[in-house]
């Protein structure tokens, strides 16, 4: 029944927020069986948000455990979790306004989850050995910071963003990936 979905979503979600909190307080060995639990729920369900967030977090959790292989994976996930979702919203007819006026909209909170998944693949690949795909992923990373910044620019909210610390991250990851590729002559 349409009740029983709805509680059985609830129940999920409730058990993905209790899994971010455990991992907030860094209690990973709590949070790792609840995120774990709720994921394939998130899947059917339809939370593009939670599903992609909590993809995340199993990620970290997995690269902190060195299990890195299974850290990228849960993160392509997220990327494919990522489009789906991105999809389905672009597929409504109106985008639901959100509840505060000072809340970005599902759409923006998506693509600012995107722009973290993106941040993490970079880590991702580079923990594999993966430069290539490390340097790209470092540079969409960055790209999207500056797409989100515009954006938020031309609709009059504030955003916190840091030009020199931006600035700053462009060119050490530069310098890192130019000494890490010798230039052939």
């Amino acid at each position: 029944s349409g009740s029983g979905a709805r509680a059985r979503m609830i129940r999920t979600i409730a058990e993905a927020m209790l899994g971010f909190n455990f991992m907030d307080t860094e209690e990973a060995g709590q949070a790792l069986p609840r995120l774990e639990a709720a994921l394939p729920a998130l899947e059917a369900g339809g939370d593009g948000l939670r599903h992609v967030e909590t993809l995340h977090r199993l990620g970290v959790l997995k690269a902190n455990r060195e299990e890195h292989e299974a850290a990228l994976e849960l993160l392509d996930r997220a990327s494919a979790a990522y489009d789906r979702a991105r999809s389905r919203l672009a597929d409504a007819r109106a985008p639901a306004p959100s509840d505060d006026e000072d809340e970005p909209s599902e759409a923006a909170r998506l693509e600012e989850l995107h722009t973290l998944t993106c941040f993490y693949l970079a880590q991702a690949h580079g923990n594999l050995g993966h430069r290539s795909e490390s340097a790209a992923y470092c540079h969409t990373t960055l790209q999207r910071q500056l797409d989100q910044r515009e954006r938020r620019v031309a609709e009059g909210s504030e955003f916190s963003f840091d030009a020199k610390d931006w600035a700053r991250n462009a060119a050490t990851l530069s310098s890192y990936h130019c000494g890490a590729c010798p230039l052939e002559h």
